[in-house]
Protein backbone atom coordinates (compact mmCIF):
# COMPACT_ATOMS: atom_id res chain seq x y z
CA UNK A 1 0.00 0.00 0.00
CA UNK A 2 2.65 2.07 0.97
CA UNK A 3 4.74 1.59 -2.65
CA UNK A 4 1.05 2.40 -4.26
CA UNK A 5 0.75 5.83 -2.55
CA UNK A 6 4.11 6.91 -3.51
CA UNK A 7 3.54 5.96 -7.32
CA UNK A 8 0.42 7.25 -7.82
CA UNK A 9 0.64 10.96 -6.15
CA UNK A 10 2.34 13.33 -8.47
CA UNK A 11 3.41 16.40 -9.16
CA UNK A 12 0.06 17.88 -9.62
CA UNK A 13 -0.89 16.76 -5.95
CA UNK A 14 1.98 18.81 -4.35
CA UNK A 15 3.11 15.66 -2.03
CA UNK A 16 6.09 13.46 -2.29
CA UNK A 17 5.91 9.92 -0.47
CA UNK A 18 8.85 8.47 0.17
CA UNK A 19 8.25 4.91 1.40
CA UNK A 20 10.88 3.59 4.00
CA UNK A 21 11.22 -0.23 4.44
CA UNK A 22 10.61 -1.11 8.37
CA UNK A 23 11.05 -4.28 10.39
CA UNK A 24 7.81 -4.16 11.30
CA UNK A 25 5.40 -4.56 15.05
CA UNK A 26 7.16 -2.02 17.49
CA UNK A 27 10.28 -1.07 15.47
CA UNK A 28 8.00 0.65 13.08
CA UNK A 29 6.06 2.78 16.16
CA UNK A 30 9.68 3.46 17.07
CA UNK A 31 11.25 4.85 13.70
CA UNK A 32 7.62 7.04 14.07
CA UNK A 33 8.43 8.81 17.47
CA UNK A 34 12.18 8.95 17.02
CA UNK A 35 13.80 8.72 13.34
CA UNK A 36 14.09 11.98 12.29
CA UNK A 37 11.60 12.60 9.33
CA UNK A 38 9.13 9.96 9.53
CA UNK A 39 5.58 11.18 9.46
CA UNK A 40 3.58 8.47 8.73
CA UNK A 41 3.79 4.76 9.76
CA UNK A 42 1.99 1.54 8.92
CA UNK A 43 1.58 -0.27 12.28
CA UNK A 44 -1.38 -3.16 14.17
CA UNK A 45 -2.90 -1.06 16.31
CA UNK A 46 -2.72 -3.73 18.94
CA UNK A 47 1.34 -2.85 19.31
CA UNK A 48 -0.16 0.02 21.58
CA UNK A 49 -1.93 -2.08 24.03
CA UNK A 50 1.35 -4.58 24.04
CA UNK A 51 3.11 -1.11 25.45
CA UNK A 52 0.70 -0.78 28.22
CA UNK A 53 2.28 0.46 31.56
CA UNK A 54 5.75 0.99 29.91
CA UNK A 55 7.48 4.54 29.37
CA UNK A 56 7.47 3.51 25.89
CA UNK A 57 3.74 2.97 26.03
CA UNK A 58 3.27 6.48 27.49
CA UNK A 59 5.31 8.28 25.15
CA UNK A 60 3.39 7.06 22.25
CA UNK A 61 0.00 7.73 23.75
CA UNK A 62 0.90 11.09 24.24
CA UNK A 63 2.81 11.57 20.95
CA UNK A 64 0.89 9.77 18.60
CA UNK A 65 -2.23 9.28 16.90
CA UNK A 66 -3.66 7.78 13.57
CA UNK A 67 -5.15 8.67 10.06
CA UNK A 68 -7.22 5.72 9.02
CA UNK A 69 -7.71 1.72 9.12
CA UNK A 70 -6.80 0.04 6.32
CA UNK A 71 -7.24 -3.32 6.71
CA UNK A 72 -7.64 -5.71 9.43
CA UNK A 73 -6.78 -9.57 9.73
CA UNK A 74 -8.15 -12.21 11.84
CA UNK A 75 -6.14 -13.97 14.28
CA UNK A 76 -5.66 -18.05 13.66
CA UNK A 77 -4.84 -20.01 16.75
CA UNK A 78 -3.95 -23.47 16.70
CA UNK A 79 -3.63 -26.05 18.87
CA UNK A 80 -3.48 -29.78 19.51
CA UNK A 81 -6.55 -31.59 19.71
CA UNK A 82 -5.74 -32.14 23.75
CA UNK A 83 -6.42 -28.55 24.33
CA UNK A 84 -9.90 -27.57 24.20
CA UNK A 85 -9.73 -23.67 25.56
CA UNK A 86 -7.41 -20.94 25.48
CA UNK A 87 -6.63 -20.77 29.08
CA UNK A 88 -5.22 -24.75 28.56
CA UNK A 89 -2.09 -23.29 26.94
CA UNK A 90 -0.92 -22.00 30.52
CA UNK A 91 2.62 -22.96 30.98
CA UNK A 92 2.26 -24.19 26.93
CA UNK A 93 4.30 -23.63 24.01
CA UNK A 94 2.88 -21.68 21.38
CA UNK A 95 5.05 -20.84 17.71
CA UNK A 96 4.70 -17.71 15.92
CA UNK A 97 6.66 -16.97 12.70
CA UNK A 98 9.87 -15.34 13.79
CA UNK A 99 10.20 -13.12 10.58
CA UNK A 100 6.56 -11.67 12.00
CA UNK A 101 6.83 -9.05 14.44
CA UNK A 102 3.60 -8.32 14.25
CA UNK A 103 2.36 -11.76 14.93
CA UNK A 104 4.50 -11.99 17.66
CA UNK A 105 2.89 -8.83 19.13
CA UNK A 106 -0.23 -9.96 18.95
CA UNK A 107 0.59 -12.95 20.58
CA UNK A 108 1.97 -11.92 23.92
CA UNK A 109 -1.04 -8.80 23.78
CA UNK A 110 -3.53 -11.81 23.78
CA UNK A 111 -2.04 -13.64 26.54
CA UNK A 112 -1.34 -10.87 28.33
CA UNK A 113 -4.71 -9.37 28.10
CA UNK A 114 -6.46 -12.95 28.94
CA UNK A 115 -3.89 -13.92 31.73
CA UNK A 116 -2.94 -16.60 30.05
CA UNK A 117 1.01 -17.45 30.87
CA UNK A 118 1.56 -19.12 27.45
CA UNK A 119 5.01 -19.03 26.25
CA UNK A 120 5.81 -17.47 22.70
CA UNK A 121 8.41 -19.46 20.67
CA UNK A 122 9.96 -18.88 17.02
CA UNK A 123 8.10 -21.38 14.85
CA UNK A 124 9.99 -23.13 12.61
CA UNK A 125 8.16 -24.88 9.54
CA UNK A 126 10.00 -28.32 8.20
CA UNK A 127 8.11 -29.57 5.31
CA UNK A 128 8.79 -33.19 6.57
CA UNK A 129 8.00 -32.62 10.19
CA UNK A 130 5.21 -30.72 12.31
CA UNK A 131 5.76 -27.98 14.59
CA UNK A 132 7.15 -28.89 18.06
CA UNK A 133 4.88 -26.20 19.55
CA UNK A 134 1.56 -27.31 21.45
CA UNK A 135 -0.26 -24.01 19.73
CA UNK A 136 0.28 -21.94 16.66
CA UNK A 137 -0.66 -18.32 15.82
CA UNK A 138 -0.89 -17.04 12.84
CA UNK A 139 -2.37 -14.11 11.22
CA UNK A 140 -4.67 -14.42 8.23
CA UNK A 141 -2.22 -13.03 5.60
CA UNK A 142 0.51 -15.67 6.64
CA UNK A 143 -2.16 -18.49 5.30
CA UNK A 144 -0.16 -18.87 1.74
CA UNK A 145 3.08 -19.43 3.99
CA UNK A 146 2.24 -21.89 6.19
CA UNK A 147 0.15 -24.29 3.77
CA UNK A 148 -2.17 -26.91 5.55
CA UNK A 149 0.25 -26.97 8.64
CA UNK A 150 -0.82 -30.07 9.80
CA UNK A 151 -4.52 -29.99 9.81
CA UNK A 152 -6.48 -32.90 9.93
CA UNK A 153 -7.54 -35.96 12.25
CA UNK A 154 -4.91 -35.89 14.81
CA UNK A 155 -3.07 -32.49 13.71
CA UNK A 156 -3.84 -28.84 14.83
CA UNK A 157 -7.41 -27.42 14.90
CA UNK A 158 -8.74 -23.69 15.13
CA UNK A 159 -9.23 -22.72 18.97
CA UNK A 160 -11.68 -20.19 19.80
CA UNK A 161 -10.55 -17.13 21.07
CA UNK A 162 -13.83 -15.57 22.84
CA UNK A 163 -14.43 -12.04 22.83
CA UNK A 164 -14.79 -10.16 25.86
CA UNK A 165 -14.33 -6.80 27.59
CA UNK A 166 -10.45 -7.34 28.38
CA UNK A 167 -9.88 -7.77 24.45
CA UNK A 168 -11.79 -4.73 23.75
CA UNK A 169 -8.73 -2.12 23.95
CA UNK A 170 -6.61 -3.70 20.84
CA UNK A 171 -9.19 -6.03 18.74
CA UNK A 172 -12.58 -6.40 17.81
CA UNK A 173 -15.06 -10.16 17.60
CA UNK A 174 -14.48 -11.42 14.45
CA UNK A 175 -15.50 -15.49 13.00
CA UNK A 176 -14.04 -18.08 10.99
CA UNK A 177 -17.29 -19.62 9.37
CA UNK A 178 -17.83 -23.38 8.82
CA UNK A 179 -17.11 -23.74 5.86
CA UNK A 180 -13.80 -21.73 6.05
CA UNK A 181 -10.78 -23.50 6.48
CA UNK A 182 -12.56 -26.38 7.35
CA UNK A 183 -9.39 -28.73 7.56
CA UNK A 184 -8.67 -26.70 10.68
CA UNK A 185 -12.68 -26.10 12.15
CA UNK A 186 -13.87 -29.29 11.24
CA UNK A 187 -16.73 -27.05 9.45
CA UNK A 188 -17.47 -25.57 12.82
CA UNK A 189 -17.75 -21.82 13.17
CA UNK A 190 -15.07 -20.53 15.38
CA UNK A 191 -14.90 -17.29 17.31
CA UNK A 192 -11.82 -15.56 17.12
CA UNK A 193 -10.71 -11.50 16.92
CA UNK A 194 -9.49 -8.99 14.18
CA UNK A 195 -7.01 -6.68 14.32
CA UNK A 196 -6.19 -3.52 12.69
CA UNK A 197 -3.71 -2.07 10.68
CA UNK A 198 -3.41 1.48 10.53
CA UNK A 199 -2.17 4.48 9.16
CA UNK A 200 -0.59 6.09 12.15
CA UNK A 201 1.07 10.02 12.33
CA UNK A 202 3.25 11.68 14.17
CA UNK A 203 0.53 14.42 16.56
CA UNK A 204 2.38 17.57 15.01
CA UNK A 205 1.09 20.53 17.20
CA UNK A 206 -0.69 23.38 15.02
CA UNK A 207 2.62 25.75 15.48
CA UNK A 208 4.71 23.02 13.95
CA UNK A 209 6.46 23.52 10.42
CA UNK A 210 5.88 20.14 9.84
CA UNK A 211 2.10 19.83 10.53
CA UNK A 212 0.83 21.68 7.25
CA UNK A 213 3.16 19.12 4.89
CA UNK A 214 0.82 16.48 6.95
CA UNK A 215 -2.54 18.07 6.40
CA UNK A 216 -1.59 18.28 2.44
CA UNK A 217 -0.97 14.48 2.54
CA UNK A 218 -3.73 13.53 4.57
CA UNK A 219 -5.90 15.69 2.27
CA UNK A 220 -4.76 14.15 -1.25
CA UNK A 221 -4.88 10.65 0.81
CA UNK A 222 -8.51 11.28 0.94
CA UNK A 223 -9.01 12.74 -2.07
CA UNK A 224 -7.16 9.89 -4.92
CA UNK A 225 -8.73 7.42 -2.47
CA UNK A 226 -11.55 6.47 -4.25
CA UNK A 227 -9.39 6.63 -7.38
CA UNK A 228 -6.87 4.21 -5.94
CA UNK A 229 -10.15 2.09 -5.29
CA UNK A 230 -11.11 1.27 -8.84
CA UNK A 231 -10.16 -1.81 -10.81
CA UNK A 232 -8.70 -5.04 -10.05
CA UNK A 233 -5.73 -3.29 -8.16
CA UNK A 234 -7.92 -1.40 -5.47
CA UNK A 235 -9.18 -4.67 -3.79
CA UNK A 236 -6.75 -3.85 -0.86
CA UNK A 237 -7.68 0.18 -0.84
CA UNK A 238 -11.76 -1.05 -0.77
CA UNK A 239 -10.40 -2.74 2.66
CA UNK A 240 -10.00 1.10 3.77
CA UNK A 241 -12.85 2.17 6.13
CA UNK A 242 -12.52 5.84 6.55
CA UNK A 243 -14.66 6.03 9.75
CA UNK A 244 -14.18 3.32 11.30
CA UNK A 245 -12.91 4.08 14.97
CA UNK A 246 -9.19 1.81 15.82
CA UNK A 247 -9.54 0.03 19.54
CA UNK A 248 -6.66 1.53 21.22
CA UNK A 249 -6.38 4.71 19.35
CA UNK A 250 -7.21 8.43 19.20
CA UNK A 251 -7.81 10.05 15.55
CA UNK A 252 -5.54 12.94 14.71
CA UNK A 253 -7.44 15.72 14.69
CA UNK A 254 -6.04 17.02 11.09
CA UNK A 255 -7.43 13.32 9.82
CA UNK A 256 -11.37 13.63 10.58
CA UNK A 257 -12.52 12.94 7.36
CA UNK A 258 -15.45 15.07 7.44
CA UNK A 259 -12.72 17.50 6.74
CA UNK A 260 -12.00 16.34 3.27
CA UNK A 261 -15.17 14.93 2.31
CA UNK A 262 -18.73 15.74 1.52
CA UNK A 263 -21.31 13.66 3.44
CA UNK A 264 -21.91 11.40 0.53
CA UNK A 265 -18.43 11.17 -0.45
CA UNK A 266 -17.66 9.89 3.17
CA UNK A 267 -20.54 7.26 3.18
CA UNK A 268 -19.01 6.04 0.04
CA UNK A 269 -15.63 5.73 1.26
CA UNK A 270 -17.17 4.33 4.52
CA UNK A 271 -18.44 0.97 2.94
CA UNK A 272 -15.35 -1.54 2.81
CA UNK A 273 -15.19 -4.98 1.03
CA UNK A 274 -12.11 -7.73 2.30
CA UNK A 275 -9.76 -9.71 0.21
CA UNK A 276 -10.15 -13.43 1.05
CA UNK A 277 -7.23 -14.91 2.47
CA UNK A 278 -6.54 -18.69 1.19
CA UNK A 279 -4.44 -21.81 1.67
CA UNK A 280 -1.81 -22.06 -0.89
CA UNK A 281 -1.79 -26.45 -0.91
CA UNK A 282 -5.65 -25.52 -2.30
CA UNK A 283 -9.05 -26.78 -1.03
CA UNK A 284 -9.25 -29.24 2.38
CA UNK A 285 -8.69 -32.87 1.71
CA UNK A 286 -11.83 -34.54 0.44
CA UNK A 287 -13.22 -36.90 3.52
CA UNK A 288 -12.86 -33.46 5.50
CA UNK A 289 -15.08 -31.91 3.55
CA UNK A 290 -17.47 -34.27 3.24
CA UNK A 291 -16.98 -34.15 7.03
CA UNK A 292 -17.66 -30.11 7.54
CA UNK A 293 -20.65 -30.36 4.87
CA UNK A 294 -21.91 -33.45 6.90
CA UNK A 295 -21.82 -31.01 10.06
CA UNK A 296 -22.74 -27.82 8.42
CA UNK A 297 -26.23 -29.95 7.08
CA UNK A 298 -26.81 -30.21 10.92
CA UNK A 299 -25.88 -26.50 11.92
CA UNK A 300 -26.91 -23.24 10.64
CA UNK A 301 -23.67 -21.17 9.39
CA UNK A 302 -22.59 -18.44 11.60
CA UNK A 303 -24.54 -15.17 10.95
CA UNK A 304 -22.69 -11.68 10.79
CA UNK A 305 -24.64 -8.26 11.80
CA UNK A 306 -24.31 -5.05 10.53
CA UNK A 307 -25.19 -2.41 13.30
CA UNK A 308 -25.53 1.42 12.63
CA UNK A 309 -25.31 3.51 15.33
CA UNK A 310 -28.76 4.92 16.27
CA UNK A 311 -28.81 5.68 19.15
CA UNK A 312 -31.52 5.07 20.94
CA UNK A 313 -32.33 2.16 18.55
CA UNK A 314 -28.89 0.64 18.52
CA UNK A 315 -25.29 1.94 19.76
CA UNK A 316 -22.26 0.34 21.61
CA UNK A 317 -22.62 2.60 24.20
CA UNK A 318 -26.47 1.11 25.22
CA UNK A 319 -26.71 -2.49 27.23
CA UNK A 320 -26.95 -5.23 25.03
CA UNK A 321 -26.00 -2.56 22.04
CA UNK A 322 -29.67 -1.49 22.16
CA UNK A 323 -32.98 -2.68 22.04
CA UNK A 324 -33.17 -3.06 18.09
CA UNK A 325 -29.83 -4.95 17.97
CA UNK A 326 -30.88 -7.25 21.24
CA UNK A 327 -34.48 -8.23 19.14
CA UNK A 328 -32.26 -9.31 16.49
CA UNK A 329 -29.58 -11.58 18.27
CA UNK A 330 -32.47 -12.81 20.67
CA UNK A 331 -34.47 -13.68 17.31
CA UNK A 332 -31.34 -15.53 15.72
CA UNK A 333 -30.21 -17.45 19.04
CA UNK A 334 -32.41 -20.27 18.84
CA UNK A 335 -30.31 -21.07 15.35
CA UNK A 336 -26.81 -21.71 16.60
CA UNK A 337 -26.68 -21.35 20.10
CA UNK A 338 -22.85 -22.53 19.69
CA UNK A 339 -22.24 -19.54 17.99
CA UNK A 340 -24.00 -16.53 17.84
CA UNK A 341 -23.82 -13.79 15.56
CA UNK A 342 -20.71 -11.71 15.13
CA UNK A 343 -21.34 -7.56 15.27
CA UNK A 344 -19.40 -5.11 13.12
CA UNK A 345 -20.41 -1.41 14.11
CA UNK A 346 -20.35 1.64 11.82
CA UNK A 347 -21.74 5.29 11.60
CA UNK A 348 -25.05 6.30 10.32
CA UNK A 349 -24.63 6.27 6.64
CA UNK A 350 -27.15 6.64 3.90
CA UNK A 351 -29.21 4.86 1.28
CA UNK A 352 -26.09 4.41 -1.47
CA UNK A 353 -23.83 2.82 1.16
CA UNK A 354 -26.86 0.51 1.99
CA UNK A 355 -27.04 -1.03 -1.46
CA UNK A 356 -22.99 -1.16 -1.80
CA UNK A 357 -23.07 -3.06 1.76
CA UNK A 358 -26.18 -5.69 0.57
CA UNK A 359 -24.41 -6.35 -2.90
CA UNK A 360 -20.67 -6.75 -1.13
CA UNK A 361 -22.28 -9.82 0.06
CA UNK A 362 -20.33 -9.86 3.57
CA UNK A 363 -23.24 -9.16 5.68
CA UNK A 364 -26.42 -11.45 6.37
CA UNK A 365 -28.66 -8.82 8.97
CA UNK A 366 -27.79 -4.90 9.09
CA UNK A 367 -29.87 -3.60 11.55
CA UNK A 368 -31.85 -1.08 12.05
CA UNK A 369 -32.99 0.58 9.47
CA UNK A 370 -36.21 3.00 8.27
CA UNK A 371 -38.62 1.18 6.65
CA UNK A 372 -38.57 1.86 2.98
CA UNK A 373 -41.81 1.17 1.55
CA UNK A 374 -40.98 -0.56 -1.92
CA UNK A 375 -45.14 -0.57 -1.92
CA UNK A 376 -45.24 3.37 -3.33
CA UNK A 377 -42.88 3.61 -5.70
CA UNK A 378 -43.64 7.43 -5.35
CA UNK A 379 -41.66 7.66 -1.79
CA UNK A 380 -38.78 5.93 -3.12
CA UNK A 381 -35.48 6.80 -3.96
CA UNK A 382 -33.21 5.74 -6.67
CA UNK A 383 -31.17 4.03 -4.62
CA UNK A 384 -34.19 2.47 -2.29
CA UNK A 385 -35.81 1.51 -4.85
CA UNK A 386 -32.82 -0.72 -5.98
CA UNK A 387 -32.44 -2.15 -2.25
CA UNK A 388 -35.77 -2.88 -2.72
CA UNK A 389 -35.29 -5.21 -5.28
CA UNK A 390 -32.03 -6.83 -3.65
CA UNK A 391 -33.12 -7.06 -0.07
CA UNK A 392 -35.89 -8.53 1.88
CA UNK A 393 -37.12 -6.52 5.17
CA UNK A 394 -38.09 -8.18 8.38
CA UNK A 395 -41.35 -7.36 10.27
CA UNK A 396 -40.81 -3.53 12.02
CA UNK A 397 -38.41 -4.28 15.26
CA UNK A 398 -40.05 -0.57 16.89
CA UNK A 399 -42.30 1.80 15.83
CA UNK A 400 -41.95 5.92 16.46
CA UNK A 401 -43.19 8.78 15.66
CA UNK A 402 -42.05 11.59 13.60
CA UNK A 403 -41.92 15.13 15.30
CA UNK A 404 -41.52 18.72 14.01
CA UNK A 405 -38.92 19.67 16.59
CA UNK A 406 -38.93 23.46 17.35
CA UNK A 407 -37.05 26.33 19.18
CA UNK A 408 -38.72 26.59 22.65
CA UNK A 409 -39.25 30.00 21.69
CA UNK A 410 -41.04 29.20 18.16
CA UNK A 411 -44.13 30.06 17.10
CA UNK A 412 -45.33 27.32 14.84
CA UNK A 413 -48.05 25.44 15.71
CA UNK A 414 -49.83 22.40 13.16
CA UNK A 415 -53.04 23.43 15.07
CA UNK A 416 -52.20 26.36 12.45
CA UNK A 417 -50.43 25.22 9.49
CA UNK A 418 -50.36 28.60 8.28
CA UNK A 419 -47.47 29.34 10.85
CA UNK A 420 -45.16 27.08 8.66
CA UNK A 421 -45.25 30.05 5.91
CA UNK A 422 -41.37 30.10 4.32
CA UNK A 423 -39.99 27.76 7.53
CA UNK A 424 -36.40 25.78 6.51
CA UNK A 425 -37.17 22.18 7.70
CA UNK A 426 -34.00 20.16 8.34
CA UNK A 427 -34.82 16.68 7.32
CA UNK A 428 -32.46 13.31 8.88
CA UNK A 429 -34.17 11.19 5.80
CA UNK A 430 -35.55 12.38 2.24
CA UNK A 431 -37.97 9.79 2.69
CA UNK A 432 -39.34 11.86 5.42
CA UNK A 433 -41.19 14.57 3.24
CA UNK A 434 -43.23 11.80 1.89
CA UNK A 435 -44.76 10.53 4.71
CA UNK A 436 -45.25 14.29 6.02
CA UNK A 437 -46.86 15.21 2.58
CA UNK A 438 -49.03 11.97 3.32
CA UNK A 439 -50.08 12.80 6.73
CA UNK A 440 -49.96 16.30 6.62
CA UNK A 441 -50.08 17.37 2.60
CA UNK A 442 -47.87 19.46 0.46
CA UNK A 443 -45.85 21.95 2.84
CA UNK A 444 -43.29 22.81 -0.23
CA UNK A 445 -46.07 23.50 -2.58
CA UNK A 446 -49.15 24.92 -0.37
CA UNK A 447 -46.93 27.31 2.28
CA UNK A 448 -43.73 27.04 0.83
CA UNK A 449 -41.55 25.16 3.15
CA UNK A 450 -38.07 24.59 2.08
CA UNK A 451 -36.53 21.22 3.17
CA UNK A 452 -33.00 20.61 3.51
CA UNK A 453 -31.20 17.06 4.14
CA UNK A 454 -28.46 16.82 7.03
CA UNK A 455 -26.60 13.02 7.98
CA UNK A 456 -27.60 13.25 11.20
CA UNK A 457 -30.36 14.68 14.30
CA UNK A 458 -26.99 16.46 15.65
CA UNK A 459 -26.47 18.21 12.16
CA UNK A 460 -29.80 19.08 12.31
CA UNK A 461 -30.23 20.56 15.51
CA UNK A 462 -26.63 22.53 15.16
CA UNK A 463 -28.16 24.02 11.51
CA UNK A 464 -31.29 25.08 13.54
CA UNK A 465 -28.98 26.90 16.37
CA UNK A 466 -27.03 28.11 13.78
CA UNK A 467 -30.07 29.80 12.10
CA UNK A 468 -29.53 27.60 9.23
CA UNK A 469 -32.90 25.95 9.90
CA UNK A 470 -36.15 26.90 11.52
CA UNK A 471 -37.19 23.09 12.56
CA UNK A 472 -36.12 19.43 12.55
CA UNK A 473 -38.24 16.43 11.51
CA UNK A 474 -36.71 13.57 13.30
CA UNK A 475 -37.77 10.61 14.72
CA UNK A 476 -39.25 11.58 18.39
CA UNK A 477 -36.78 8.66 20.26
CA UNK A 478 -33.78 9.89 18.36
CA UNK A 479 -34.26 13.40 18.74
CA UNK A 480 -34.75 13.05 22.64
CA UNK A 481 -32.35 10.79 23.04
CA UNK A 482 -29.82 13.04 21.60
CA UNK A 483 -31.07 16.34 23.14
CA UNK A 484 -30.77 14.94 26.40
CA UNK A 485 -27.45 13.86 25.45
CA UNK A 486 -25.75 16.96 24.52
CA UNK A 487 -27.75 18.82 27.39
CA UNK A 488 -30.10 20.97 25.54
CA UNK A 489 -33.31 19.36 26.15
CA UNK A 490 -34.81 22.94 27.49
CA UNK A 491 -33.54 24.79 24.29
CA UNK A 492 -36.46 23.05 22.06
CA UNK A 493 -39.90 21.52 22.20
CA UNK A 494 -41.84 19.62 19.57
CA UNK A 495 -45.20 20.52 17.94
CA UNK A 496 -48.25 19.24 19.27
CA UNK A 497 -49.16 16.39 16.47
CA UNK A 498 -46.61 13.95 15.03
CA UNK A 499 -45.85 14.63 11.31
CA UNK A 500 -46.29 10.80 10.68
CA UNK A 501 -44.82 6.92 11.70
CA UNK A 502 -41.58 5.58 11.32
CA UNK A 503 -40.82 1.94 11.40
CA UNK A 504 -37.11 0.47 12.10
CA UNK A 505 -36.64 -2.54 10.18
CA UNK A 506 -33.99 -5.26 9.72
CA UNK A 507 -32.66 -5.57 6.19
CA UNK A 508 -31.11 -8.90 5.11
CA UNK A 509 -29.71 -9.89 1.16
CA UNK A 510 -32.24 -11.71 -1.11
CA UNK A 511 -29.87 -14.20 -1.57
CA UNK A 512 -29.91 -15.68 2.01
CA UNK A 513 -31.73 -18.38 2.91
CA UNK A 514 -35.67 -18.00 3.43
CA UNK A 515 -35.18 -19.55 6.72
CA UNK A 516 -33.30 -16.78 8.24
CA UNK A 517 -35.45 -14.20 7.32
CA UNK A 518 -38.61 -16.69 8.61
CA UNK A 519 -36.45 -16.99 11.80
CA UNK A 520 -36.23 -13.36 12.73
CA UNK A 521 -39.61 -12.42 11.97
CA UNK A 522 -41.22 -14.80 14.07
CA UNK A 523 -38.01 -14.16 16.81
CA UNK A 524 -39.40 -10.29 16.39
CA UNK A 525 -42.90 -11.62 16.68
CA UNK A 526 -41.89 -13.04 20.29
CA UNK A 527 -39.97 -10.28 21.46
CA UNK A 528 -43.32 -7.94 20.66
CA UNK A 529 -45.71 -10.44 22.78
CA UNK A 530 -42.93 -10.25 25.71
CA UNK A 531 -42.86 -6.29 25.82
CA UNK A 532 -46.43 -5.58 25.51
CA UNK A 533 -46.60 -8.15 28.77
CA UNK A 534 -44.04 -5.77 30.19
CA UNK A 535 -46.03 -3.09 29.41
CA UNK A 536 -48.62 -4.32 31.04
CA UNK A 537 -47.17 -5.07 34.38
CA UNK A 538 -45.83 -1.77 34.35
CA UNK A 539 -42.59 -2.30 32.94
CA UNK A 540 -40.45 0.41 30.81
CA UNK A 541 -40.92 -0.55 27.59
CA UNK A 542 -37.23 -1.17 25.12
CA UNK A 543 -36.95 2.62 23.79
CA UNK A 544 -37.95 4.30 26.51
CA UNK A 545 -35.39 2.62 29.13
CA UNK A 546 -32.53 3.48 26.04
CA UNK A 547 -33.94 6.89 26.11
CA UNK A 548 -33.51 6.85 30.36
CA UNK A 549 -30.21 5.24 29.78
CA UNK A 550 -28.46 7.74 27.70
CA UNK A 551 -24.76 8.07 27.94
CA UNK A 552 -23.85 11.78 29.72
Amino acid sequence: MVGGLASLFDARSGVRVLALAGRGGESNLKDLLYLRGVDFAVVNADVMASLDGMPLGEVAKRELRYVTKLFDQRVLLLARPSITSIQDLAGKAVGVRAERPDAQTTAQTLFRLLKVGARVEPLVLNPNAEPKQDAVLLLESELPQVGDLAGGPGGYRLLPIPFDDRLSVAYRAAQVPGRELARWTAGRAVATVRVDTILAVYNWSNTSPRRPDVVAFIDAFYAKLAQFRQGAEGVLWRQIGVAAEVPGWTRYVWAEPSRYLEPDKLAELAAVSRAAFKLSDGPPLAEEMASAQQIDAKLPPSLTILAFERPPFSSKQLPDGGPALKMVRDALAARNAAQPPTVEWVGTLGDEPLLRLIEGNRFDVIVPWPYFPCDQPARLTGPTAHVCDSASFTKPLLTDMLRLFLPATSTVTLADPTTLAKRRICLTDPAHIAIITATNGDWERRYEVEYSVQPSVVACLSAVQQGEADGVVASEAECQHTLDALGIRKLFKFADEPVGIQSWIAVVPSDREPELLADLDSGIERAHAASAGKVAAGERAGVDAAIASHPK
